[in-house]
């Protein structure tokens, strides 16, 4: 596990920016696509602007076109749960 932070459409880029150095900075930004808690959200193609701004700081991570988003959501809940208990 690496320390990361997301960052919803609706907040600047320029928030992350004290995370991303310093001692304890994070090593990954999930840069969301849509808005959480909202179903049936079509892709927000200018969130990929915020990922271009990142993009030379650190590893970029966007995921999309899950076709069962739920059992991915799932998996990663259960391989976290996993490496935490083992840590």
């Amino acid at each position: 596990m690496r320390p990361s932070v997301a960052l919803k459409p609706g907040t600047p880029t320029e928030e992350v920016f004290p995370v991303l150095e310093g001692e304890h900075h994070v090593e990954m930004v999930l840069v969301m696509t849509l808005e959480p808690g909202f179903g049936g959200q079509k892709f927000m193609h200018d969130t990929m602007n915020k990922g271009l701004l990142l993009l030379m700081q650190l590893q970029l991570q966007v995921v999309f076109g899950a076709p069962e988003p739920a059992q991915v959501l799932s998996l990663r809940r259960t391989s976290i749960n996993k490496a935490q208990k083992t840590c």
